[in-house]
């Protein structure tokens, strides 16, 4: 779909491809797609989110890659990135400086998109598969002639308190991509809640098994927003 020139797929589980001149991919694992990625993100270290072989095929010499600090093992065994570190490679080809690992609440600036880390984690003892500090989501701006557009990725989170500050914290969202399983992630009313709170002018699911009823309740529940089930 697109929204605003900005071409958005949802290729199943918590992956998200975003294209604007510039090709983004956020946790890709067991896509079909082969398109090359400029920009890979990554929430968490978790095997569906962090898929080496996804990464390896979709990677270009000069793809980079933002992640949380708890990914570093893994990605270091991306073969191009592990052959940069071991031969101390100033080349662009597969360097390790094209990883940018980002804490809550860091920053970095790359395409001229602006990608700040916001906190994911559970806080239930029964969902506790995410623990704080471990995983990132993500806020996307896009700078525009029109202005500036914000995305927002929760990652795997349940509606934690920084949620909550978001919207004071980054300005408005223009699109939320909100986990809804209910499992490991927000439930239909807690994601509903979340958006009510940052008001984005669309909301679209993910993270969700299909045929669920919990993302028709969440899709039901949301006031403030459009919501989108691709």
């Amino acid at each position: 779909m697109l929204i605003e020139g900005i071409n958005i797929n949802y290729l199943g589980h918590s992956c998200i491809k975003l294209k604007n001149g510039i090709v983004i991919y956020i946790d890709p694992y067991s896509i079909y797609d082969t398109e090359k990625a400029d920009l890979i993100l990554i929430t968490h270290n978790h095997a569906e989110n962090l898929s080496l072989n996804d990464i390896e095929r979709l990677a270009k010499e000069d793809t980079f890659i933002v992640a949380p600090e708890s990914c570093r093992e893994n990605l270091m065994q991306l073969k191009t990135f592990a052959a940069s570190k071991e031969n101390n490679s100033n080349s662009n080809k597969g360097n390790v400086d094209n990883i940018k690992y980002l804490g809550h609440g860091e920053q970095v600036n790359l395409f001229g998109l602006n990608i700040i880390a916001t906190e994911a984690y559970n806080v239930s003892f029964e969902k506790r598969f995410h623990v704080r500090g471990a995983g990132n989501g993500y806020v996307l701006e896009l700078m525009k002639e029109t202005g500036n557009m914000r995305f927002y990725f929760s990652g795997h989170t349940e509606l934690v308190g920084e949620i909550k500050e978001l919207l004071n914290r980054v300005g408005r969202i223009d699109v939320a991509f909100i986990s809804v399983n209910g499992t490991d992630t927000m439930n239909a009313e807690d994601a509903a809640y979340a958006c009510d709170i940052i008001k984005p002018r669309y909301a679209i699911p993910i993270h969700f098994v299909p045929n669920n009823d919990e993302v028709y309740r969440f899709k039901e529940l949301v006031n403030t927003a459009k919501v989108i089930v691709l």
